[in-house]
This record gives C-alpha cells, sequence and structure tokens, in this order.
C-alpha cells in the first residue's frame, strides 16, 4: 500500500479527533438584574404604617420618596423611623401636612438607641413638627427645607452629635434645635421664639437668621461664627457660658428695651463682630473677653460689662447714650468711643479695680466719666486721649489717673510741652471747631 496514502489517512483522522464538538451550543443564560441590585433602595410608599403612622422604617437599610406625600388626617405621624442605619432621601419631593386636622409630624425618629439616620433632599409643608428626634443621636440632615404657612412648632429637633446642612426653617416656634452638634450653611426665617438652639459644645458656622425673636442660643463651650442675625425682634446671639463667638454680624429691628444684639453671660469670647440698631449692642455679664468688635447706631449703649471683662481694640460710637460702660475689675484698652450722646467710657455703679488705657474718645457729652461715689474706687485712668467732648475727663474723687495734657494751643511737637512725656499720661483738647461737639440740649 502507498505509504503516503496511509500517512493521510492517519492524520486526517488526528485532526478529526482535536475539533469541537458539532453540537450547537446551550442558549445564553440571562444577563438582566434585578430591580433591587439595580436601585438597592426601598420606597418609603411600599412601606406598611399602623394606626398612628402612615410609613414605618423598622430596619436599616435606604429608602426614598416616588412622589409628594399628602397627608392622612386621622395619622399623626408620616414617616416613623425605627430603626439605627437608615437613608431617608425625600427624592426631590415633598411631605405635605394638613392644617387642622391630627397629622402633627413629618418625619419622626423614635426612641433613644436610634442612631446614624441621615434624612436628605427634599421639602417639609406644614407640619406642627418637621423632623422631630430629640433623643436620636448622630442623625444628618441635609438640603432639606421646613416651611409651615400656620406657624408649626419645631422645624427640625434633634439629640447629640448631629449635623445639619444646607437646611432652610421658615414659620415655625423654633428652627434648627440639638442638644449637641454641628449646624452649617443654614437659614431660618420667621421663627417666633429661636431660630437656632444647641447646647452642649455645639457649632453653628455661615448661618443666617431673619425675622426671629431671638436668632442664635448657645449654651455652653459652643462656638458661633461667621453667622448673621438681621431684623430680629428682641435678641441677636445669646451664649451662656465658655463659648466663642467670632466674626458674626448681629442687626435687630430697633432700639426698644431688652433689644440685645449679643448676650453673653460668663467667659465667653466675642470678637471681629459688628452690632447694630440695638437696645444694647454687646451685653456681657462677668470674666468675658471682647475683642476688635465693633457697635454702632444702638440705643442704650453700644457695649455694656458687668465685672472682670476685657474689652480691647474696639469701636463703640454713634450710639445713643453710652459708647462703653463697665462696671468692675475690667480693662478697657486700645478702643474708640466717639460720637455717643451720653458718655464715650463710663465707669457706673459702685465698680472697683478697673482700668482705662490708650482709648480715644471724641465728640461724647463726656469722653471718660467714673460715677462719683464712696464704693466707686481704685480705677485706673492712664494715656487716653479725649477732644471734642463737652467734658473730657470727669474722674469723680475715688479713682487715679496719669497727669491730663492739654492739647488744645498744640501743634507739631509736644515734647517741650510739661508732662506730656509722662509715661502714664492722659491728653485732651477742646473744641476747635464750631459744631464738633455734641449738640447741647
Amino acid at each position: 500500500m502507498n505509504m503516503k496514502f496511509i500517512t493521510g489517512i492517519i492524520v486526517s483522522f488526528g485532526w478529526l479527533s482535536f475539533a469541537g464538538s458539532l453540537n450547537p451550543p446551550a442558549a445564553p443564560g440571562s444577563t438582566m438584574k434585578t430591580l433591587t441590585e439595580i436601585e438597592p433602595r426601598m420606597s418609603v410608599q411600599w412601606l406598611d404604617g399602623d394606626p398612628d403612622t402612615m410609613y414605618i422604617i423598622d430596619q436599616p437599610g435606604s429608602y426614598y420618596l416616588t412622589g409628594t406625600i399628602f397627608a392622612d388626617p386621622m395619622k399623626q405621624t408620616c414617616i416613623a423611623v425605627n430603626a439605627s442605619g437608615v437613608v431617608l432621601d425625600l427624592n426631590g419631593f415633598a411631605i405635605e401636612g394638613l392644617e387642622g386636622t391630627l397629622a402633627r409630624t413629618a418625619i419622626q425618629v423614635n426612641g433613644d438607641d436610634r442612631r446614624n439616620v441621615w434624612i436628605k433632599n427634599g421639602s417639609i409643608l406644614n407640619w406642627v413638627e418637621g423632623i422631630w428626634g430629640p433623643e436620636a443621636d448622630a442623625i444628618t440632615c441635609t438640603d432639606i427645607q421646613v416651611h409651615c404657612s400656620y406657624w408649626g412648632d419645631r422645624g427640625i429637633w434633634l439629640g447629640d452629635a448631629v449635623r445639619v446642612e444646607r437646611c432652610t426653617v421658615s414659620s415655625m416656634a423654633y428652627g434648627i434645635c440639638a442638644y449637641q452638634g454641628q449646624f452649617s450653611h443654614c437659614a431660618v426665617y420667621e421663627c417666633g421664639a429661636r431660630g437656632y438652639e444647641v447646647w452642649q459644645g455645639g457649632v453653628i458656622t455661615d448661618c443666617i437668621a431673619r425675622w426671629c425673636d431671638e436668632a442664635f442660643f448657645a449654651d455652653q463651650n459652643c462656638v458661633v461664627d461667621h453667622c448673621t442675625a438681621t431684623e430680629c425682634f428682641r435678641k441677636g446671639i445669646i451664649a451662656d457660658n465658655m463659648a466663642n463667638i467670632t466674626h458674626c454680624s448681629v442687626r435687630l429691628t430697633g432700639k426698644d428695651y431688652d433689644q440685645i444684639g449679643i448676650r453673653a453671660i460668663f467667659g465667653n469670647l466675642i470678637s471681629h463682630c459688628t452690632v447694630t440698631h440695638c437696645w444694647a449692642g454687646i451685653d456681657v455679664g462677668d470674666g468675658n473677653t471682647i475683642l476688635d468688635c465693633t457697635a454702632r447706631g444702638n440705643g442704650e449703649c453700644g457695649i455694656g460689662a458687668n465685672a472682670q471683662n476685657v474689652i480691647m481694640r474696639c469701636d463703640s460710637s454713634a450710639n445713643d447714650l453710652w459708647g462703653i460702660w463697665v462696671r468692675d475689675k475690667t480693662i478697657v484698652k486700645d478702643c474708640v468711643a466717639s460720637n455717643n450722646g451720653n458718655v464715650g467710657i463710663d465707669i457706673r455703679c459702685c465698680g472697683q479695680g478697673c482700668r482705662i488705657e490708650s482709648n480715644l474718645c471724641s465728640g461724647n457729652k463726656y469722653g471718660i466719666h467714673a460715677d462719683n461715689e464712696e464704693g466707686t474706687h481704685h480705677h485706673l485712668i492712664v494715656k487716653n486721649t479725649c477732644g471734642d467732648n463737652w467734658t473730657n475727663y470727669d474722674l469723680g474723687s475715688y479713682s487715679s489717673w496719669g497727669p491730663i495734657i492739654d492739647l488744645s494751643s498744640a501743634y507739631g511737637d509736644i515734647s517741650a510741652i510739661a508732662g506730656a512725656d509722662h509715661p502714664w499720661a492722659n491728653y485732651e483738647y477742646s473744641l476747635v471747631l464750631a459744631g464738633t461737639g455734641p449738640a447741647k440740649d
């Protein structure tokens, strides 16, 4: 047999032994994903409720609105969050309440063991309470708008370690409240009681309050920074103790009694703030520090301080009565107090041991004044300049001061004037232009 023929047969069969299957492949498996795999969230409107609540979230997870929810007039709560670890996305929709019905609370976070809930992105309209969870901790609210056209109670009220960002609350009694947490880039309007309220160690930054009775309340060890209170009715910023109030601006609606721009009780720092159009601009108790502030155009006083305070580098001018008044063991240094209706810097009401140093007082009725009472004593007045006041220095009988050097006729070099080089010298000058002092009665 021809060997080439045999070899060809062997090669052919060898090729056939390594060829693939001649049977057609099976049909391809499904590549489709379930809706849960594509969107691992659950619609709130799919949830069950109970006789008091429209929808109840009782498992951790992510939930969202598929449309606007309207209140059931027979149920008190719209959405109850009864679980930790929940994200509730309003998805740009609204939860709308109904006046004059049982409907009270839009979103309620229940229980003191609820934590890590995030509520975001939508509107809450016409509920007595917007987001309510005073016993719930570590709650986050972002991009929420709460409004009640018939005046509700609390817009957002939460517990400890909370975060509220870019939220707006209007026409409630209280705007945004928490025991402890951070509020930032929020706006509160037309709140009849308080715009913002935070207690232990809270931080309020870059927030606005307008047309509120009291704009900001900060209890202990809090920070209020770069905030604005405008056209509020009674108080702008209230701090109890050991707070830090910085770079804030306050303007109230008028100068009626008890309209106070910044009210601080004990041990607070107030710096780089501007306060205007109040009865009292900055009013503090004991042991506070006021630095680099401006208080102008107020009624009773620009800055008023009780005992053991430090007031430095402030401008308290053009107030109706007092620029700065102090009582006891307080230092006022490097301040300007000009064109006030009564006194530039006044030591009042039986105070002791104040130091008034290196200030400028001009255009007032009195430049620097100390009450002439037996209990008012041992104040030190040094290195000040007073001019164009009716009376530049009225220091009573119980204070101590450096020599008062009259510069009314001195121009140019003052070194030849007797006493001008004294290290404690105070300086004064008389009216040199008609009408430059305050108008006389």
